[in-house]
């Protein structure tokens, strides 16, 4: 007869001593890694200085040799310029000029960034980004550009900071935002890149509203593929829907794709020419709003019992919604044709200003009190938080908010309530990590939907909606 046996041992007993000083040294370490952080951008700053001082000093020298008279002479001498400093440092000559140009940048234009990059509160990362958008808009706005954005750089991660920057840009350019759209769509194509192994990549540049449509059919596709039994990860499906699309393989899906536009109601009306906002992406111009609300099967308008900005929202192959006021929001659902005027292609919806939202009660419905009562916020909730939340809102998480999950932030299961301001996006990885990684987090009561974060160390975080910060006080608002 087979016999077995199971040994038992005791689990270590919990050294409270030891855990708190390795606890202790956890921290230290941590803040001698921001410390270190500070020194290398402090070091960077000073590269900045030296590589703007060997410009300096080679334009000179070609002055006095007298090769800058000529455009060939300045030519040659910029070329000289970046081989002798490509050579010296081991990189390539391409790294280097685009260093050089960074360098001159910023100690001629950008003064303000270059200080924050020398005392540590901001990363190269950051600087060469506010640089990149800095100098698609004209010079005499650079100025004013860099005091609107840097202070975004001191409170995001480079990643995070370059998508604001980049919205930021496209409200504060002086350049009418159509003009701009007409003139980028010009250079709209298509390129392959040979990859390595039987690949290629490739580049598709179109315009905003296409490239998200495109993006969510495929999304929609590739989970609807999902099954037991394919052992494809959610990328790989992705990948193979889109090729399976533009190559007309297999049946069409009937998915439609969804996208989310933001626009107020002066602006849908022809009132005005504000930017609208496509959810996922940012500021898009109002003529390419006006014709995606044209077409939406489904209107959602938002009116405040303030004196706020009045607002409607449309959703064509999707959903939308819009908020105005400082007191209750009331959100109405209209499944008909938008009114305004120019129409063309795809889907859409509108908001305006985050701090015209109420924290408790965008009502969506007759009995909204009962609705608290749901553990499920209602689609017209859901649709106002994906607006309002723009993204998860963990610190430093970009996922955008309508591929992220509803989180109740005074959990369900402990008498929190289906209300706005106890609701939040996170992605699957922060809703579990909020849940089961010792992380906890505070709503703001204020009206910003601020949440206050506490890492299991006792580090304190604060994420606020990307909406509030960009539109709390729009440059240019449209006329009531």
């Amino acid at each position: 007869m087979n016999s077995s046996s199971v040994a038992f041992t005791e689990a270590p007993a919990f050294d409270a001593p030891r855990v708190d000083s390795l606890g202790a040294q956890f921290d230290a370490a941590i803040q001698n890694v921001r410390a270190a952080d500070a020194q290398i951008a402090a070091a960077e700053a000073l590269r900045v200085r030296r590589l703007a001082r060997v410009a300096e000093l080679a334009e000179q020298m070609s002055r006095a040799d007298g090769s800058a008279a000529t455009a060939a002479g300045r030519e040659w001498a910029h070329r000289r310029l970046v081989v002798e400093v490509a050579c010296a440092t081991k990189r390539s000559e391409r790294t280097v000029a685009r260093m050089i140009d960074d360098a001159e940048h910023l100690v001629t234009e950008l003064p303000l960034t270059l200080s924050r990059l020398a005392s540590g509160a901001i990363s190269y990362a950051h600087a060469k980004s506010l640089v990149a958008h800095a100098l698609t808009i004209p010079a005499d706005a650079r100025a004013a550009f860099e005091r609107e954005v840097l202070p975004h750089a001191e409170s995001l991660p480079a990643h995070r900071f370059d998508d604001r920057a980049r919205r930021l840009r496209e409200r504060l350019h002086p350049e009418s935002i159509v003009t701009r759209t007409r003139a980028a769509l010009e250079e709209r194509y298509v390129a392959v890149t040979p990859e390595c192994d039987g690949m290629a990549t490739i580049l598709h540049h179109l315009p905003a509203v296409d490239a998200l449509a495109i993006d969510d059919l495929i999304d929609r596709v590739a989970r609807a593929a999902r099954s037991d039994d394919d052992g494809r990860t959610h990328a790989q499906r992705r990948c193979d829907a889109l090729t399976d699309l533009v190559l007309a393989r297999g049946d069409r899906p009937t998915l439609v794709p969804t996208v989310l536009v933001t626009i107020a109601a002066s602006t849908l009306d022809g009132s005005d020419d504000a930017p609208a906002s496509l959810h996922g992406y940012g500021p898009i111009d109002p003529r390419t709003a006006r014709r995606l609300a044209r077409l939406a099967p489904t209107l959602l308008h938002a009116a405040a019992p303030t004196a706020a900005r009045s607002t409607g929202s449309s959703t064509g192959s999707s959903t939308g919604s819009s908020t105005g006021g400082a007191a209750t929001t009331i959100v109405t659902r209209h499944r008909r044709r938008s009114t305004a005027s120019d129409g063309a292609g795809g889907a859409t919806n509108i908001t305006p200003t985050l701090n015209s939202v109420s924290p408790t009660h965008p009502t969506a419905g007759p009995d909204p009190q009962d609705a608290e009562h749901r553990y499920s916020a209602s689609p017209v909730v859901r649709t106002v938080l994906t607006l309002l939340d723009e993204t998860c809102r963990f610190p430093g998480c970009g996922r955008r908010a309508d591929r992220c999950e509803l989180d109740h932030t005074h959990a369900w299961s402990e008498g929190g309530r289906t209300t706005p301001d106890n609701l939040a996006h996170l992605c699957s990885r922060h809703h579990h990590l909020k849940h089961e990684g010792g992380w906890h987090v505070t709503p703001s009561r204020d009206g910003t939907r601020a949440l206050h974060w506490t890492s299991p160390r006792g580090a304190t975080y604060t994420t606020t909606p990307e909406l509030h910060s960009l539109t709390a006080e729009p440059p240019d608002p449209p006329p009531h």
